[in-house]
């Protein structure tokens, strides 16, 4: 998440922040974020949602484990799915 930030703000991974992390129950398949001609599952998704801040912008992540997509509604962008290897336990 952290380099496709710093490619999409051109601001540098060392001076981007985590201004919040939590786990989510979202209603549906779009992870709270749908996208205008997409069909989603009906059902809870538990998940996760990670906001990443670049200077004054931030760039919400959601996801379900590790594969996480930018929301393009809330940060402004488009969407991109991108690979997130598991936690080291």
């Amino acid at each position: 998440m952290f380099n496709q930030v710093s490619d999409l703000s051109s601001v540098p991974v060392s001076d981007l922040t985590v201004e919040s992390q939590e786990g989510v129950t979202w209603p549906d398949g779009s992870l709270g974020c749908p996208e205008p001609g997409m069909m989603y599952t009906q059902a809870l998704v538990e998940g996760y949602r990670v906001v990443i801040r670049a200077g004054e912008r931030t760039y919400d992540f959601r996801g379900t484990g590790t594969t996480f997509r930018l929301c393009p509604s809330a940060s402004g962008g488009s969407a991109a799915s991108i690979e997130v290897p598991p936690p080291i336990r």
